[in-house]
């Protein structure tokens, strides 16, 4: 229509047209201006504008962290500024962080219903699944972690860069730079809500094909950390990636809380010279939050049929606290290894993991007979 009212007007036609998806015809000559979510002061002006009672302008103290809920989405910062009538402050900052998309809805307009509209004009099957499958991933993923969780489509065949454009053509997915891709929050809080309406298996195969190929990645990560020369390279390949290792090492935890065999066999890399993936990490993350992963996994693996790895968290443990200066915990987690190692003290020795650091913190703490062993063993 629009080449015909081009091809039969006297004069030049310029269109302009707005649209949530791109498309291309070479007798347009068509210049595509993508529209990027606002920055932030023109996100507060938005916000403000919006709102006409003085005394609450006037009260605001909570404007960065509203805009920031909203993503820099106008539509969003509109319905959030009118409803600063009705709600404080810290109310509805508490319901935009719980449940952004109820929020985000007044009688005439929804942001939810903008961006559903955009989901339900994909038509393949595959296109809509992988929508789901992305929004496992925090923030942005490399193309590689997405071509992996693709993997659960059902419908197979289908090469991922294609799925991958269209979603961005839909503007359900967003290419900041070359092989990086991110989803928009709203975007993805959407992605969830479909996906335990109507796709829960798929979101638990993509949590699962993530949490395997980030826990990978970070076993690859670790042996280079401890190789020469690549010792800089493996902790830079963890910080540009650093909201996904640690998302996925959360997932991992809670997988193996759960007892999910699958997702425990899928990640079982980890445990390959544990104490070593476990000092990397150290180097890369907070204190806070190595301390929590050591604590829950340590929960996870029992006496019996795991000792060696429930010894090797202890004394990591035991480590961490003694840095702090926690000397009755470092004394309750070495005394908990030394009887562990005194039960199953012909297994540890007989298991490879006897080189292992943890083993030689336990000769400095207790200094016994029976543990004299001949440090030899350790070169």
């Amino acid at each position: 229509m629009l080449c015909v009212v081009r091809r039969l007007s006297k004069q030049k036609v310029t269109f302009v047209i707005t649209t949530r998806k791109t498309f291309k015809d070479p007798n347009l000559h068509l210049r595509e201006v993508r529209l990027n979510a606002v920055l932030a002061d023109e996100a507060k002006r938005i916000l403000v504008s919006v709102i006409y009672d003085h005394d609450v302008r006037n009260k605001l103290c909570k404007t960065e962290r509203l805009v920031e809920l909203c993503g820099g989405i106008p539509l969003a910062l509109c319905i959030v500024g009118s409803l600063l009538s009705d709600f404080t402050e810290e109310k509805l900052v508490k319901h935009l962080e719980e449940q952004p998309l109820t929020v985000l809805r007044d009688d005439e307009t929804s942001v939810e219903n903008a961006i559903k509209t955009s989901f339900d004009l994909l038509t393949e099957a595959e296109h809509k699944e992988a929508c789901v499958l992305l929004s496992v991933f925090p923030g942005p993923f490399k193309l590689d972690a997405a071509e992996t969780v693709m993997e659960a489509c059902s419908i197979p065949g289908t090469l991922p860069g294609s799925i991958l454009r269209s979603l961005k053509n839909r503007s359900l997915l967003e290419q900041p730079s070359p092989r990086i891709y991110q989803m928009h929050p709203l975007i993805q809080a959407l992605a969830k809500k479909l996906g335990d309406a109507e796709y829960l298996h798929l979101l638990a195969a993509g949590n699962k094909l993530a949490c395997a190929h980030f826990i990978s990645r970070l076993a690859v990560n670790a042996n280079s950390y401890w190789s020469r020369n690549t010792c800089r390279e493996s902790v830079e390949a963890f910080n540009a990636d650093r909201h996904n290792f640690e998302h996925f090492l959360h997932i991992y935890a809670q997988g193996r809380e759960k007892k999910e065999c699958d997702m425990v066999e899928s990640c079982k890399t980890l445990l390959d010279d544990f104490p070593q993936k476990c000092m990397y990490l150290e180097m890369c993350v907070l204190p806070r939050f190595y301390i929590s992963i050591l604590e829950r996994l340590l929960e996870t693996f029992d006496s019996e049929t795991q000792p060696v790895h429930r010894v090797e968290l202890l004394c990591l443990l035991g480590h961490e606290v003694r840095k702090v200066g926690d000397s009755a915990k470092f004394t309750t987690y070495m005394e908990k290894a030394r009887k562990l190692y005194e039960e199953k003290g012909t297994n540890l020795r007989q298991n490879r993991y006897q080189k292992s650091f943890i083993f030689i913190a336990m000769l400095e703490f207790f200094q016994t007979p029976e543990y004299q062993m001949d440090l030899k063993t350790f070169t």
